[in-house]
């Protein structure tokens, strides 16, 4: 769950929002935050503006503040607020994507287990588009996604440490054209005098250059 709550004051005190898993509830008073259950059937709690109140079994109220995380739940006898990892550092943010599939590359983050890729159609990234869960591989980070339709698109990835508390989130965007389709139209002449084959095509709509290969049979590809 990703939410953004406007401050509200409210007459008894209490939180005026909350968000309740089997585990624990999430007291919202004005913030902009994240709370998803774990594989270890945990709740993950990181705050990127204002703060949350925190509340599990018999256990103490936790105040988590901004850029601040928190983990309950599972077998954790206490809980307490630590730093969100940094956002990442994206490699070719708004660069067009014109390849077959999109691909978002970012430097690892010290700390990371894991990062959190996404696309969508907006800024406030409520038009998800595709999202996948990587794990971390050292140097230069990759996440691929097929069948991306053309159009303009918001990137967005944040590390996850080892507790599944996900990190602040570096945004980035990029177009997607349409890709450009094989010429048409072809032939091919024999110069005599200057001993060479001629070729010509029929220039192709938004192509940067084409790729011509030759071959001594038809039904292959292969040059």
């Amino acid at each position: 769950v990703e939410s953004r709550v406007p401050p509200q004051a409210h007459p008894s005190g209490r939180d005026v929002f909350q968000v309740r898993t089997r585990i624990a509830t999430v007291g919202v008073r004005g913030t902009r935050f994240r709370v998803s259950v774990t594989e270890k059937d945990e709740v993950a709690v990181s705050v990127l503006e204002s703060r949350v109140v925190v509340q599990t079994g018999g256990l103490p109220e936790i105040f988590v503040s901004e850029l601040e995380g928190a983990v309950v739940g599972g077998h954790r006898p206490t809980a307490a607020a630590t730093p969100l990892l940094p956002a990442p550092e994206l490699s070719g943010a708004g660069e067009p994507q014109n390849q077959p599939g999109v691909l978002l590359a970012w430097h690892e983050v010290d700390g990371a287990s894991g990062y959190r890729a996404q696309i969508a159609r907006d800024a406030l990234f409520l038009d998800l588009v595709a999202e996948q869960r990587t794990a971390r591989t050292g140097g230069r980070e990759l996440a691929l996604f097929e069948g991306i339709a053309p159009g303009s698109y918001f990137s967005r990835v944040a590390a996850v440490n080892s507790d599944g508390v996900e990190g602040r989130a570096a945004v980035g965007s990029f177009s997607r054209g349409v890709a450009p389709q094989s010429p048409a139209g072809g032939s091919a002449r024999w110069l005599a005098r200057a001993g060479a084959i001629e070729f010509e095509w029929e220039p192709v709509p938004r192509a940067l250059h084409c790729c011509l290969l030759y071959t001594s049979d038809a039904a292959d590809d292969t040059p």
